[in-house]
């Protein structure tokens, strides 16, 4: 009896060992995992961060949305394009039989405008035929010609009520194609603003950080009266900073408020990155101090289970 007692416990205890070491292996893993995404949030952050480089990944993104947009809108443009020319299509289709429909009405007018005419002398030839009978079938002719009249009136004014609502679909149809050329303009308008800007940031990838390279602004201002500021490859100077050298004091004095307004920017980006860089490594830290008090605790009890 004990020995079966002990055999279900050793059973209960390996099965624990193994989950408990299948869970240690997977911590480990995600161990790894972490600190190679803290070893990549720490490249990133020593990373120098540049004005150049900051405008050049905002105004890629904006790129990379106008260029979503225009594919919408030339899908879209399409979409109504095609719906239009099938609507054009059953429109002309729609005006050539009311055409010929208004052409038949038109044709069977005179044919029964000159049926009671006909139809008078007629009976006037009979002899034997009274003046009541022929007063009857004129006022019978003259009904039924009204009558048809009448109904070639409807019918045709129906037929121009149906036509002009169709042409009034069709007036709709192509303003709202304009417009959607006309959008659709403006967009490839914007995205070609757009290209050339970033063209335009592109081709001055030889230019390097804001400051000169051999010390600060008020050492070279001490220093120099005319700073020349140094060219050399991958490293040549912005030409903001040319011009504030060679301007005079009012737009040395505008350059510099620009100047220090996208640095102190720059400067607010990089600290809202430590900030959540910071946040990240006190996370991954606490994490990884978890996993291995969580580690030595499974390999205390593995010890154990094999003591015991």
């Amino acid at each position: 009896m004990l020995n079966t007692s002990l055999a279900s416990k050793i059973g209960e205890l390996t099965a624990e060992l193994t989950t408990a070491y299948q869970t240690s292996k997977t911590f480990e893993d995600e161990n790894l995992e972490l600190l190679e995404q803290l070893k990549a949030i720490k490249q990133e952050a020593s990373r120098p961060v540049t004005l150049e480089s900051l405008e050049e990944n905002f105004y890629r993104k904006k790129f990379e949305e106008c260029s979503q947009q225009l594919e919408q809108m030339e899908n879209k443009w399409t979409e109504e394009k095609n719906n239009f020319a099938a609507f054009k299509k059953k429109t002309s289709a729609s005006m050539k039989e009311l055409r010929a429909e208004l052409s038949g009405y038109r044709r069977t007018a005179p044919h029964s405008g000159d049926q009671g005419p006909c139809l008078a002398p007629r009976g006037s030839s009979d002899p034997s035929m009274s003046s009541r009978s022929r007063a009857s079938s004129i006022t019978s002719d003259d009904r039924v010609t009204s009558n048809s009249r009448e109904e070639e009136v409807s019918s045709a004014a129906g037929e121009e009520a149906k036509r002009q609502e169709e042409q009034r679909k069709l007036a709709r149809r192509t303003e709202k194609c304009e417009f959607l050329e006309e959008h659709v303009r403006q967009c490839l308008e914007e995205l070609q603003k757009k290209t050339k800007i970033i063209q335009h940031f592109a081709l001055r990838e030889e230019a390097s950080l804001l400051m000169p390279s051999e010390g600060s602004l008020d050492k070279l201002f001490a220093t120099c009266e005319f700073v020349q500021v140094p060219i050399v490859r991958k490293s040549s100077a912005y030409a903001l900073m040319g011009a504030m050298f060679t301007g005079g004091e009012k737009k040395q004095t505008q350059i510099l408020t620009e100047v220090n307004s996208r640095l102190q920017a720059v400067l607010e980006d990089v600290i809202q990155k430590n900030i959540c860089m910071r946040s990240s490594v006190d996370t991954l830290t606490a994490d990884n101090t978890r996993l291995s008090r969580e580690n030595r605790l499974l390999s205390l009890s593995q010890v154990r289970t094999q003591d015991q």
